[in-house]
This record gives C-alpha cells, sequence and structure tokens, in this order.
C-alpha cells in the first residue's frame, strides 16, 4: 500500500517529461542540467515500459498462455483454486445416480 505512494503515476511523469521538453528546446541542448536529462530519461523509460506492457496485454487478450508477469498477482493457492465451471462440472457417475433416484419432494396435508 505504501509503495504504491511513493511511486509517481504515470501521467505526472509524462507531465514533468513535457516540461522539461519545452524547457531543452527554449536552452541548448548541450547547456542542459544532468539533472534534467536524467530526469527526462526517466520518465522516457517509464513511459516505453508502460507502452510495452500495454501492448504485450493487447496482444495476449484472449489467448490461453500468458506470461508470469502479465498474469493476476494472486497467491498460489487462490491459482490453484477451481473456476465456477469446472466447480458445477458432475462426473459420470453423479449424473447418472441423479438421473435414477431424482431428490424427491413431499408435502404434507394438513
Amino acid at each position: 500500500m505504501y509503495i504504491l505512494l511513493l511511486i509517481p503515476s504515470t501521467e505526472e511523469k509524462k507531465k514533468e517529461y513535457e516540461k522539461f521538453f519545452e524547457e531543452s528546446i527554449v536552452e541548448n541542448f548541450p547547456n542542459m542540467e544532468n539533472e534534467i536529462v536524467n530526469q527526462v530519461q526517466e520518465a522516457q523509460r517509464i513511459i516505453k515500459t508502460e507502452n510495452k506492457k500495454e501492448n504485450l496485454r493487447k496482444f495476449y487478450k484472449g489467448k490461453k498462455h500468458k506470461p508470469l508477469d502479465l498474469r493476476p498477482k494472486k497467491t498460489r493457492a487462490m491459482r490453484r483454486w477451481l473456476n465456477k465451471h469446472e466447480e458445477n462440472l458432475k462426473t459420470k457417475k453423479q449424473q447418472r445416480e441423479e438421473q435414477l433416484y431424482p431428490f424427491w419432494k413431499y408435502a404434507v396435508k394438513a
């Protein structure tokens, strides 16, 4: 929870990047301070990785297998739970027994 608060959002990074880019146009590029260059590079790196992840998500959408980093972050036990469809599946024997011996309902006449 606290880690997420410390990491700046991509929108903030994009705004910073635009601001520094405008400054770099106004000033001469070789005279730019190292700090500005580092911040621009950091913003570019973040934007690049986000775009890369976004494109990968689009590519793997609907496919059977996905890379580990694109799968939902769950515990190992949660990943092994049965889904709704698997929970409702019945064996041939269960189906046969239900067909032969349906659930009987009784009503008492008062």
